[in-house]
């Protein structure tokens, strides 16, 4: 065996012993003791999570105070017959809320409707602590990045931040299925990154989950909560042929709604050429009954 044969030999045990050791369990040398397994949740985050609450009427007598210090309900956000996309946060969230903001703001921005005038949004704390001026100045940051600002009623009206008391978060976090915890240990609140599409009657329609979103996820999830008063005929038809996934978080092409609709779009080509090809020969037809009298007047007027 040469040198070669030798060095290839051994590069492929090595590369063999590896595989098995990757994909292997571990091979204890030595007394063999057992494995313990902790299944247990930790305290910190016991009850955090979404759960989803599709169809589920968010309370709207519920009381808060908004961004300008007025008294105001849950369901004064909810006046002007629009779809709402809420979202549960706090300002002093040293990551994930702002992350899931600026998740929010990106597609807003390439988003074509205006908050405000097809769609509000509507920003409660889950901090009872939290102070409206302290709300207000979190909403003025996420604002001046909103490059539709300009267009929203009133300057900036349509976007709703929310501070109120524990009972009134609870109400609304509980009723979309929302889990959070505050932790002592890090004076923080446990919680996941999700926002809820709700109907004008403050029904819930969507979830949406992650800190980044797509623009025709969001597109449709909103005209679907609006019960297709959002949106024109494009995207009408798209909610023909497309089914939430929640699985991958977006919309999918649901097999049979395409074939139904491709038969239709084949009816209707089909029926248009024939309505053309059927003009034609009856244009011609009748052309030509016309056309026979006057030949023969004309032939017997010469004779």
């Amino acid at each position: 065996m040469n040198a070669f044969t030798r060095t290839r030999t051994l590069l492929a045990t090595v590369a063999l012993a590896t595989a098995v050791g990757l994909s292997s369990p571990a091979v204890a040398y030595g007394p063999v003791r057992a494995v313990q397994v902790n299944d247990a949740v930790p305290e910190d985050t016991a009850g955090v999570g979404v759960e989803q609450r599709l169809g589920e009427q968010v309370p709207t007598d519920v009381p808060f105070t908004d961004h300008l210090g007025e008294r105001v309900t849950f369901g004064d956000c909810f006046q002007s017959g629009r779809p709402v996309i809420l979202t549960l946060n706090y300002s002093d969230c040293p990551m994930l809320c702002g992350m899931q903001l600026d998740g929010l703001i990106d597609v807003l921005n390439q988003l074509g409707w205006v908050v405000g005038e097809d769609f509000d949004v509507v920003t409660v704390s889950i901090d009872e602590n939290e102070l409206f001026t302290k709300a207000a100045a979190t909403r003025e940051h996420y604002l001046n990045r909103y490059v539709h600002r300009a267009e929203m009623p009133d300057g900036d009206g349509g976007w709703h931040f929310l501070v109120g008391q524990q009972s009134s978060i609870d109400a609304v976090a509980q009723a979309v299925g929302f889990g959070y915890r505050f932790v002592p240990s890090t004076g923080e609140f446990a919680h996941e990154a999700a926002i809820m599409l709700l109907t004008p009657e403050a029904v819930v329609s969507r979830y949406l989950f992650g800190v980044s979103f797509e623009e025709p996820t969001l597109r449709l999830s909103l005209v679907e909560a609006s019960d297709g008063k959002l949106g024109g005929i494009a995207e009408r038809i798209t909610m023909m042929c497309f089914v939430y996934d929640p699985t991958s978080g977006s919309y999918v092409a649901e097999a049979l709604s395409v074939m139904k609709l491709g038969g239709l779009v084949t009816v209707v080509v089909l029926g248009g050429f024939l309505l053309i090809f059927w003009r034609k020969e009856l244009i011609g037809v009748l052309g030509s009954r016309r056309s026979g009298p006057r030949t023969e007047k004309t032939l017997e007027g010469v004779s």
